[in-house]
């Protein structure tokens, strides 16, 4: 009767299909045992939504009521068997839950079995059936939103590591861009290096070859000079023999010629 009468303040209040299912599978969590039929929970949303409250497939709400009350009942006996140890899972909503504990001045009227509508409710009941449900959503609403945060952290971290790897691999890979052209930037230096020193040295050798050169012209130029110089004695020598000769061609030497002008 307790899970109709959630099942009813949640259709009153215009909760989603989805949502009234969750909460009537939350229920069964902590009571039910898996021979309950999920479609048979289904159809009964499906039919509390519907303006008669009539369950297609020939569900009424008595056979759905009888269903919920078979889930209480099994849950009843599960109760009491030793709990399982615990496993260590990650958190989810279903392992979150926590009993309800109902106020017994309305226990007997959520267990009655002649009440099939919340409308049969007390005004405590629907108020207390109400702040559960608001209650339960806001608890799986913060659960949901730290499930989703933990997600979304996870998320962050997984993408700072593959963003962290792809900048170094990226800076790497400049490094070794870098390198490369550093080494064939430096091996053009070594070959230019190289022919700058041959071209160096070759002009060198053309500078001391030309100094040789202009050495051995002025050698020569100084010799020519000297024998220049020596004809040009020898020519004189031989110019002043001549005239000797001229002038004493006739045996001996004339007298001076006198010349006088006037008396």
């Amino acid at each position: 009767m307790f899970h109709v009468c959630v099942v009813r303040v949640a259709a009153a209040a215009r909760v989603p299909f989805a949502l009234a299912l969750f909460f009537l599978r939350l229920f069964r969590l902590w009571g039910a045992t898996p021979e309950v039929d999920l479609g048979a929970e289904a159809a009964t949303v499906d039919a509390v939504h519907a303006p008669d409250h009539h369950i297609p497939g020939g569900i009424t709400d008595a056979v759905a009521i009888d269903l919920v009350r078979k889930a209480t009942a099994a849950g009843d006996a599960t109760a009491r068997r030793p709990p399982p140890p615990p496993a260590e899972v990650e958190p989810s909503t279903s392992t979150l839950l926590v009993s309800v504990d109902i106020p017994p001045e309305i226990r007997p009227e959520l267990h009655a079995k002649d009440k099939t509508s919340v409308e049969q409710l007390s005004q405590a009941a629907k108020d207390w059936l109400e702040n559960r449900v608001t209650e339960m959503v806001s608890v799986q609403q913060g659960d949901f939103n730290g499930l989703l945060e933990e997600r979304v952290e996870k998320a962050r971290a997984e993408m700072e590591i593959h963003l962290r790897q792809q900048i170094e691999q990226e800076m790497r890979h400049e490094v070794d861009e870098y390198r490369k052209r550093e080494e064939e930037s430096k091996k053009r230096c070594e070959v230019l290096e190289a022919e700058l020193r041959a071209k160096i040295k070759d002009l060198e050798e053309s500078e001391m070859k030309m100094k040789e050169e202009r050495l051995h012209m002025l050698e020569v130029k100084t010799k020519l000079e000297a024998e220049r110089q020596q004809l040009q004695k020898e020519r004189q020598v031989l110019t002043k023999a001549d005239q000797s000769a001229i002038l004493n061609k006739g045996g001996g030497l004339r007298a001076p010629i006198k010349l006088k002008f006037g008396k």
